[in-house]
């Protein structure tokens, strides 16, 4: 495999075709001896997706990957991770619901789970996809690569499974962006009074899709938010006023939700988005 230019972290945007279903694709990278990555955080949003790497091991959470590549679930908590000495690492992220379209499975199965492809038989598109990893000269060649491959798992699976369409659900797909407009600070009840759903319906949809609950899924999207809140606004409102903003009782209520969730206290992302910047400002100077 080429050696891509080091930019440590770059994102890619999909073409139309799957645009609907994939979010991203993302290529990281570190030398030995640069800025460690052991601190770095997988924020969860409701979606899922695959990790290929081709250098020395990662740690995913607690899950150890070689060279190779590895499926993420939809996660409830922020996972670590961990570079173990050279890291380079590629990824395709679907949008939370798309993941089940190309696993073919209720993606309750593998929530809050890292697993290798031969768990949900999707070893030979990941052998397609990391070998076109290895045989392309840059990021963008591997991306019209894979697209070709993903879509054609698309058409396969859709011939096995005729519950799958190669979209979202509209009445899912409406029920997220209903959350996400609104931050997750909205009663889910108002959201089955928009679809005319009875919760267990509601939930039904989503666990299916998403591997999540709407209010599980409506709380990632509130604590992205505050976590929005605590980059942009980091010198013009206090922890508390982002609390409130977010939709907290209180400072304690903030502290214990954002915690549980991110894996650290607001004050403490807020003191790593600090120290990020200083570092990388004495970088450029």
């Amino acid at each position: 495999m080429t050696t891509f230019n080091r930019s440590h972290f770059q994102r890619f945007a999909p073409t139309s075709q799957l645009a609907n279903l994939v979010q991203c694709y993302w290529h990281v990278t570190y030398g030995e001896g640069q800025l460690a990555i052991a601190d770095e955080y997988m924020h969860p949003e409701g979606g899922s997706g695959i990790i290929f790497n081709c250098a020395d091991p990662i740690k995913i959470g607690n899950f150890l990957l070689k060279q190779g590549c590895t499926i993420v679930g939809p996660n409830r908590k922020s996972v670590h991770f961990t570079g173990l000495g050279r890291v380079e690492a590629f990824g395709i992220r679907f949008h939370p619901g798309a993941g089940h379209q190309f696993f073919g499975l209720p993606l309750t199965e593998i929530e809050n789970t890292t697993i290798v492809p031969d768990d949900i038989s999707l070893t030979r598109l990941c052998d397609h996809l990391m070998n076109e990893l290895m045989m392309s000269a840059s990021v963008e060649q591997w991306i019209t690569a894979i697209e070709y491959h993903l879509f054609s798992h698309l058409l396969t699976i859709q011939k096995q499974n005729k519950s799958l369409s190669g979209k979202l659900d509209n009445r899912l797909a409406f029920a997220i962006n209903w959350i996400d407009v609104n931050n997750g600070l909205k009663p889910i009840s108002a959201l089955n009074d928009e679809l005319c759903l009875g919760q267990r319906q509601l939930d039904r949809l989503f666990k299916q899709h998403m591997g999540l609950a709407p209010k599980q899924y409506s709380r990632l999207r509130q604590n992205h938010y505050a976590r929005y809140l605590l980059k942009t606004q980091l010198f013009d409102l206090s922890l508390t006023d982002i609390g409130y903003l977010a939709g907290f009782y209180d400072q304690a209520h903030f502290n214990h939700q954002f915690r549980e969730v991110i894996g650290i206290t607001p004050g403490q992302y807020r003191d790593k988005i600090i120290a990020k910047s200083r570092l990388y400002a004495t970088r450029a100077c």
